[in-house]
């Protein structure tokens, strides 16, 4: 496969400009275990640690766990509960003490500091 001319400029066209990730590295194709492959065909070790890849990319249990998920259920709203919903709550307020742990999934990194601010707000007046 042959790159793609421009996906680097497009790239910094459109998105803002982060010390240390932009311009982008390169445009990547594929991702496997440990590798990432650009869309030259070079392969380098995906050192970054963050994200589901601390598995491996494309790990089978992922991609099982994912695709059965999205056949059953891929959105509820917070209106109606599901089985697994109520899993990851209890799992994660099992692990702090007191007994008393409740939790609220927040669709992002800046809603879920918008609540905490909140709920630090209204506890401490």
């Amino acid at each position: 496969m042959t790159a793609v001319p421009g996906l680097r400029e497009r790239d910094a066209a459109v998105f803002l400009h982060q010390h240390g990730s932009t311009p982008a590295l390169g445009v990547l194709r594929a991702a496997s275990g440990v590798w990432l492959e650009d869309e030259a065909g070079r392969r380098v070790i995906d050192l970054h640690g963050n994200t589901a890849h601390h598995i491996g990319h494309g790990h089978p249990r992922l991609i099982a766990a994912i695709k059965d998920q999205l056949d059953r259920l891929a959105f509820a709203p917070r209106r109606y509960s599901n089985d697994v919903a109520i899993a990851l709550g209890e799992t994660l307020t099992a692990r702090f003490r007191g007994g008393q742990s409740r939790m609220l999934l927040a669709t992002g990194g800046s809603d879920a500091i918008e609540i905490a601010l909140r709920l630090a707000r209204a506890a401490t007046g």
